[in-house]
């Protein structure tokens, strides 16, 4: 802004209307008033004004007959307007331009607004318009569009700091440094309300200043507090965080500030875990940078994160609340909770470590298994221990937060109903194409096996029948004709089957099993097929959970201990990435 202004002066370029934005305290008015030092000084116009002819000091003082100031918030009428219009065709009385300063412009009203657009637009050659305002966005833009805009931004903390120990120097004021840092915080870019801090300051404590005096007076809470509290947020410590905020509370501080203190500070703790830069950390002493570091290498930026996301959405509501204390309470606990649990970017992270750390052929077996289809709504977690092939599967438990192990054993290879692949082309089920085919007797048995599966490959082929093969089996096949044998106990289902369209679905599909155009032959068996789920089910009548697989009791082997399984390596980092427990163990049936 000031180089701008400068080179308007230097290069005889000034236009004829000004607007100065920006938040209260950073210049707007004073910077109007320089600029018409710098037009109207005795010894210019001049890029540097000599702030000692009289002209100069007639602004200085506020009495000077070519410079104007107008409060727009006392002076919003289109009466006042019209009187400034009819003024503005009078020549200066000593300097070269008459110029008005019209502050808080976006107090006018339309009326008046609509009363200097004229005026605004082709003013006299001698006639200059400062305006200055802090919400840009009540200016009408016909307004706008006459103008050219200076935005003023905050004055960063560092430099309010050094004109205060000016002020100090000047005033034989000893403060200490902490309390300008302090002051200058609090001011919030605003030289203007640092100085009236300052100044307030001077009248409570006199001469002496120090970092507690500016804490108790404005209700501010010190940066070596605010880095305690953060770090008993990531740290989840609870007790200690209801603790501080009581005291923050019955000691008067400001909790709004306070939460606005923490918002910037995990904001520095998030940008420095990303960039682990302190130049991108504005307005920070030393010991604050320490802390800053200390907690970023304690913790992750997706935990960092999701604490400011809390903090924000607690902002908004903390300016209506009735209990301000209760509701920063709720919070920042709510904060501590959410920087102690795991993201799953860390549980990934986590998992693939200790899947890295498993034992060579741990992880061939690990790499060799097929993708699964679907994932088993209630699994978190499998992993296969080096001891005995059983596996430990991981559930979450409903409650949330925590899991429940259980042991499987691995899947059979053959002689039970565990997935398998689907028929090949190669397999002595699949048949070459042929006026008439039969199966033999081994060959029987094998589609038996693989007769479960392919029922459950077949729910969308057979969307209203296929629940009544659930207990059915292929007990031959002889001359392109396929016996289907029902349980006797599901005989009802017979009549529904023998529908010509149901017959047809059913012709259709088991043609495809067995690559061939088959008819089929519906009866209810006396005796079980060899190898059929009612023939498994009665030699293990055993519930069966449907996420775990069923086995023979050859193959059942004497299941772990509930000490035994807390003891498993893999159970043990599981539960530890998790932070779980284990709530049950169920035996394979």
């Amino acid at each position: 802004v000031v180089k701008t202004l400068q080179n308007a002066v230097t290069t005889d370029r000034v236009a004829h209307a000004y607007l100065y934005v920006g938040p209260r305290g950073t210049g707007k008015t004073s910077t109007a008033r320089i600029y018409a030092k710098a037009l109207n000084c005795e010894k210019g116009p001049s890029a540097e004004p000599c702030n000692e002819c009289d002209m100069c000091q007639e602004i200085t003082r506020g009495n000077s007959l070519d410079v104007i100031e107008i409060d727009g918030a006392s002076n919003n009428g289109v009466e006042q307007v019209r009187e400034l219009r009819d003024n503005v065709r009078f020549m200066p009385t000593r300097g070269k331009y008459k110029i008005y300063i019209i502050d808080e412009v976006h107090m006018l009203t339309t009326a008046a607004f609509n009363a200097l657009l004229k005026t605004l637009e082709e003013p006299p050659e001698h006639v200059k318009f400062f305006f200055a305002t802090t919400e840009a966005h009540k200016v009408p833009s016909t307004i706008l569009s006459r103008c050219q805009r200076f935005d003023l931004r905050r004055i960063p903390g560092p430099q309010i700091v050094d004109r205060l120990k000016v002020i100090c120097d000047a005033e034989g004021v000893n403060a200490d440094e902490n309390a300008l840092i302090a002051v200058a915080r609090g001011a919030e870019g605003g030289m203007r309300d640092a100085q009236s801090a300052l100044d307030q300051l001077i009248s409570f404590q006199g001469k002496e200043i120090g970092e507690q005096d500016v804490l108790s007076v404005f209700g501010l809470v010190s940066h070596v507090a605010i880095a305690d509290l953060g770090m008993a947020v990531l740290k989840g410590d609870v007790p200690n965080i209801i603790e501080n905020v009581g005291q923050f509370d019955q000691t008067g501080k400001d909790l709004q500030r306070l939460l606005f203190d923490l918002l910037d500070h995990f904001r520095n703790v998030l940008v420095y875990i990303y960039t682990q830069k302190a130049d991108q950390l504005p307005d920070i002493t030393g010991s604050q940078l320490d802390a800053i570091k200390a907690q970023a290498e304690m913790t992750e930026a997706g935990r960092v994160s999701r604490v400011l996301d809390i903090l924000i959405q607690s902002e908004s509501r903390l300016r209506h609340a009735l209990s301000r204390r209760t509701l920063l309470e709720m919070a920042l606990i709510r904060s501590a909770r959410a920087a102690v649990h795991a993201s799953i970017d860390e549980i990934i992270v986590e998992l693939d470590q200790l899947k890295q750390g498993l034992p060579e052929s741990e992880k061939k077996k690990e790499l060799s298994k097929p993708p699964l289809e679907s994932p088993t709504p209630s699994a978190a977690v499998v992993r296969e221990t080096p001891a005995g092939g059983t596996t430990a599967v991981v559930r979450e438990a409903p409650t949330g937060g925590t899991t429940a192990v259980s042991p499987t054993v691995p899947e059979p290879t053959s002689g039970s109903m565990a997935s398998e692949a689907p028929v090949a082309a190669s397999s002595p089920l699949s048949q070459i194409e042929s006026e008439s085919f039969s199966l033999s007797a081994e060959e029987i048995e094998g589609l038996t096996l693989k007769w479960p599966n392919w029922l459950k490959e077949q729910e969308m082929a057979l969307p209203l029948v296929g629940k009544y093969l659930k207990n059915s089996a292929i007990s031959e096949v002889s001359e392109n004709t396929a016996h289907l044998a029902l349980d006797p106990r599901f005989s009802e289902y017979l009549p529904m089957l023998e529908e010509s369209g149901a017959r047809k679905k059913i012709e259709k599909c088991i043609g495809k099993l067995l690559a061939g155009t088959v008819n089929i032959k519906l009866s209810v068996w006396d005796t079980p097929p060899s190898g059929c789920r009612a023939e498994q089910e009665e030699e293990a009548p055993a519930s069966v959970e449907e996420e775990g697989p069923i086995v023979s009791s050859a193959q059942t082997e004497a299941p772990k201990t509930f000490h035994e399984w807390s003891k498993d390596p893999v159970v043990k980092k599981t539960l530890e990435i998790f932070n779980a427990d284990i709530l049950e163990i169920k035996e394979p049936s």
